[in-house]
């Protein structure tokens, strides 16, 4: 059994997901020109990640209204505490889903895509 560390195993992450990336211009401009949604760092302060609201093994696209820029400490601290939770912490991420066309559905209590089918 190998053991990483945090920082290999998302160093490991991130280069596998570059190459499964649909767009990689788009997750290019993310990483390059846009601030953290939700501690609002930009790119020359820190590293920034495209997070997918709705994963691509649930059916989530790489197009910009699914992907989240976010600095790579916040990644962490969504795919932990989830969207849901982040929302709740910081106005900023709620403004964003709900700007991208996401919102809250009370009956499932899950963040839903109400825009283009593509991203669902």
């Amino acid at each position: 059994m190998v053991i990483y560390s945090w920082g290999t195993l998302f160093n490991r992450m991130e280069r596998s997901k570059i190459k499964r990336f649909e767009n990689p211009e788009l997750l290019d401009y993310i990483k390059h020109n846009l601030p953290c949604v939700a501690c609002t760092k930009f790119p020359d302060e820190t590293d920034i990640c495209a997070h997918h609201v709705r994963t691509r093994g649930s059916g989530g696209h790489d197009i910009p209204e699914n992907l989240m820029p976010l600095c790579k400490s916040c990644h962490v601290k969504i795919h932990a505490i989830g969207t849901n939770a982040m929302a709740k912490q910081h106005e900023s991420v709620k403004k964003w889903l709900i700007l991208a066309n996401w919102e809250w559905d009370k009956y499932t209590n899950k963040w839903r895509y109400y825009g283009n089918e593509e991203a669902e």
